[in-house]
């Protein structure tokens, strides 16, 4: 099985399931809602916390069949500062800005497209609460999981 080397959080399946970073790719229009993030140079860039990730994917996996679902709560580090006047949390589908991740195959095709919710917590915490949840079927092979804070990969 191979794994790839990338930045955001990469997934592999088939014998097992293993992440690492991944590469930045291009942004992708439909995560984006057009809002403006200010990001402060005295912090490290937006972070999920692995032991969070790592007990959504194996709360969440089904070996025998090869299904997936992430339904859990993240936490998340370092989010820029962004308040939507129209709704209790910063990060929304509805009206704020767009908080997702997408699990992609190996050659960048997306198999799922998932949104959040976040809510922040006290600094540098965030709470990431899924928007919709879905179980979808993940054929044997490598694949790779990447966050979106308006579009762009972190």
């Amino acid at each position: 099985m191979r794994s790839y080397l990338r930045s955001g959080m990469a997934l592999a399946v088939g014998a097992g399931l293993m992440l690492a970073q991944a590469l930045i790719p291009a942004e992708s229009a439909e995560l984006s809602s057009g809002k403006t993030l200010k990001y402060n140079p005295k912090f490290p860039p937006p972070a999920p916390l692995y032991s969070d990730l790592m007990s959504a994917i194996q709360n969440q996996v089904v070996w025998k069949e090869g299904r997936i679902q992430m339904n859990g709560r993240l936490r998340a580090l370092f989010f820029p500062e962004y308040n939507d006047p129209k709704h209790s949390y910063a990060y929304n589908t509805a009206t704020g800005a767009r908080l997702a991740h997408q699990v992609k195959k190996a050659d960048g095709a997306v198999v799922n497209t998932q949104f959040y919710s976040g809510q922040k917590l006290k600094r540098p915490f965030w709470m990431m609460h899924p928007a919709d949840t879905e179980k979808y079927e993940l054929e044997d092979g490598d694949y790779y999981l990447e966050f979106f804070l308006e579009g762009k990969p972190f």
